[in-house]
């Protein structure tokens, strides 16, 4: 009976009286066949297309296991696998510059294109006219669903992303049964993503130190802020929202402490309502009170007791009460220019006193003074006029006890001159 050959690799399989006196060097060859077949590794400089040729019963470069390609080519080149009815797999790695496509057959089958210095496991159905070539991938990104069975050992190295045009698209690394939180770098900034719960930052240690900014040392809260605890800032710290703390909130700083409202208002709050606010009005520095009616009070610590040292009544237009003397500016070394009040007689002959009630207030009391504007052409020194829309006008009461003083002591002179007579 003839020889026959295996079909993918073209092992002789001797007949009955076959290979008489040659037995030794078909049986030789067929090991080395083998040998090639497992563990063959063949390096085929390319100067143009290619085939890997698998030969019946002889040596040939298809039966090698694994086929290195060295460059020696200006452009794109084919490998073919033949013929194109065995069944083959390689191992290729095309360290060329060019584009390798691997091809059986020539027909309408699939075809593997490796590109310039990239690897790949390859198959060849061996369909004939239209055959068929493949890839089995060894690429973690062409698989959907890679499993790790044990723990990842990077042997030292690192583990690389690109940038992420959005959170969820590629170079994105994701936690969580639905994408819950997100890292990834989008070409300028990098985020911690969290979509859902808490982001929590835990130590099972006795504490955790976390280092938020960079050289200037600054840190931006962009949105509400939880302190549970201490929170220590060694540099400079920007609050863009809320900060909400679970007890007290102490700022201790070694340098000044600076409140900087772009809106010009500094609130003050108790449980959401508004108690005070301070303002820049046109340059002018606003204490207002945010509760109806409610007093403005000053208070302070007298020897290690707490005394009200001004109550103002908002409930009365802002009537003043100080708990104590009230004295004014009034030391002879700190004036000059001294002159006695003449005709002080005649200007108080000139006043006015007039009971009256205030009409920008409800409801208000029956009071008893003088009129500013009355007070102005006689003692102009003792009114004061407002720089506000109205230009309200202002008696100084105090400095007219100076007035007072001198037209009592020309009343004395004149009444002893008539004791005279």
């Amino acid at each position: 009976m003839a020889s026959t050959y295996t079909g993918n690799t073209g092992l002789e399989k001797i007949g009955s009286g076959e290979q008489a006196g040659s037995w030794g060097t078909t049986t030789n060859t067929n090991f080395d066949i083998i040998d090639d077949a497992l563990n063959g590794v063949l390096e085929i400089t390319v100067s143009g297309n290619i085939t890997l040729t698998t030969s019946e019963g002889i040596l040939s470069n298809g039966h090698h296991k694994v086929i290195l390609l060295i460059d020696n080519v200006s452009g794109a080149f084919n490998v073919t696998i033949a013929p194109n009815d065995v069944q083959k797999l390689y191992f290729i790695k095309n360290t060329t510059d060019q584009i390798a496509t691997v091809l059986q057959g020539g027909g309408t089958g699939t075809t593997v294109t490796l590109a310039a210095g990239t690897s790949g496991i390859v198959y060849a159905d061996g369909t004939g006219s239209n055959a068929n070539v493949g890839t089995i991938s060894t690429d973690l990104l062409g698989d959907t669903s890679p499993q790790l069975g044990g723990s990842l050992d990077v042997n030292g190295k690192l583990i690389k992303f690109g940038d992420a045009g959005t959170a969820g698209t590629d170079d994105t690394l994701e936690f969580g049964a639905s994408d819950d939180m997100q890292l990834y770098h989008d070409g300028t900034n990098s985020f911690l993503a969290n979509k859902t719960g808490a982001l929590k930052i835990a130590t099972e240690t006795s504490g955790i130190a976390v280092t938020i900014g960079h050289t200037t040392s600054e840190t931006t809260i962009a949105d509400n802020a939880t302190i549970t605890g201490t929170a220590n800032v060694g540099g400079n710290l920007t609050l863009g929202a809320n900060v909400v703390a679970a007890s007290a909130l102490t700022l201790d700083c070694a340098a000044d402490i600076t409140l900087d409202a772009g809106g010009g208002d500094i609130l003050f709050k108790d449980d959401d309502t508004l108690i005070a606010t301070l303002s820049n009005t046109s340059s002018d520095f606003v204490i207002t009170t945010g509760v109806q009616d409610k007093d403005f009070i000053i208070k302070g610590d007298d020897g290690g007791g707490s005394v009200t040292a001004l109550t103002i009544d908002m409930s009365a237009a802002g009537a003043a009460t100080f708990n104590n003397d009230v004295t004014a500016f009034s030391d002879r070394r700190l004036k000059t220019d001294i002159n006695p009040i003449t005709n002080a007689l005649p200007k108080v002959m000139q006043m006015q006193g007039v009971y009256y009630k205030r009409n920008d207030i409800e409801n208000g009391r029956e009071q008893v003074g003088v009129i500013a504007q009355e007070m102005e052409a006689i003692v102009p020194e003792v009114v004061l006029t407002a720089d506000d829309e109205m230009q309200t006008k202002s008696v100084d009461y105090g400095k007219l006890c100076a007035v007072l003083i001198e037209s009592i002591k020309e009343l004395k002179a004149e009444i002893d001159e008539l004791k005279k007579s």
